[in-house]
């Protein structure tokens, strides 16, 4: 996470899940002072590609939608048109883009 303040620091990264199977949830739960400007995943060298259908952040009874793939579960698939359209639903080393940066700040009036 990038916490705020004059130019930000970044927290520690923090593992997550090596495998996940098709259409699973996973959670964690994060304690800050206030709200992170933005949210950072890379993979894991070894890892799988992962597509990402949605990113939601639950803060004092709201839930803010950080990315949600317009195609639903079932996803967008990589080379499915332009890289801008779905670059960003995937995360993984056989891309050019190992890391997902969100940014954080200005989502959180947008609630799922």
């Amino acid at each position: 996470f990038l916490l705020p303040g004059e130019g930000g620091r970044w927290t520690e990264p923090e593992n997550w899940e090596k495998q996940m199977k098709n259409g699973e949830t996973k959670s964690k739960d994060y304690i800050f002072a206030l709200v992170p400007e933005a949210v950072g995943f890379s993979m894991d060298p070894d890892g799988d590609d992962w597509g990402i259908y949605e990113i939601l952040l639950e803060c004092n009874g709201c839930t803010a939608v950080l990315l949600r793939d317009p195609n639903g579960v079932a996803g967008t698939e990589v080379d499915s048109g332009p890289r801008e359209d779905w670059q960003r639903y995937w995360l993984g080393n056989e891309l050019e883009d190992k890391t997902q940066i969100l940014n954080m700040t200005y989502r959180l009036g947008e609630y799922a």
